[in-house]
């Protein structure tokens, strides 16, 4: 299976220019408008948690060269999937880690394999929506290149 595309600002192999270009206008032709992701209704959201980080991460998708409206259920699932874990975590601060059945067997308790499960959830999510160091700092490589080929394009090599 082939590994997924990169955006063209992000990728470091040495492409030909006619590669690049013809990869350019595919991503242009793909591009889509972001005015949905800050009009996400309220009840989307599983609880106010949920809702206090989209609002709390807002922000930053609207200025993301790569989160348009087709990342609009990855943000949802991203909010609700945070807020499920912050309210595992609290559960389990004040439930035992190990339960007992009837039997006096013990057994983990359920709620720490739900928090794993939120876990990876977000941060799937998150990570689609660029929202990892990672990704971060692929994104801000690229746009520290551009601004490099823009100030050699007016300046010429300094």
């Amino acid at each position: 299976m082939a590994r997924p595309r990169k955006p063209i600002d992000i990728q470091t192999g040495n492409l030909l220019r006619q590669t690049k270009t013809e990869r350019s206008y595919e991503e242009s032709l793909i591009s889509t408008q972001k005015d949905q992701i800050g009009k996400i209704q309220r009840k989307m959201f599983c609880d106010s948690t949920a809702y206090k980080e989209y609002k709390r991460n807002l922000p930053q998708w609207l200025d993301s060269d790569f989160i348009s409206n087709q990342e609009r259920n990855d943000i949802i699932v991203y909010c609700n999937s945070w807020s499920r874990y912050c309210r595992l975590t609290q559960e389990m601060k004040t439930e035992e880690e190990f339960l007992e059945n009837k039997m006096g067997q013990q057994y983990p308790n359920p709620k720490i394999r739900e928090a794993g499960d939120a876990y990876k959830m977000m941060t799937a999510a998150g990570n689609k929506l660029g929202m990892s160091f990672s990704s971060r700092l692929s994104a801000a490589a690229a746009k520290a290149k551009k601004q490099q080929q823009e100030l050699e394009e007016e300046f010429g090599d300094i």
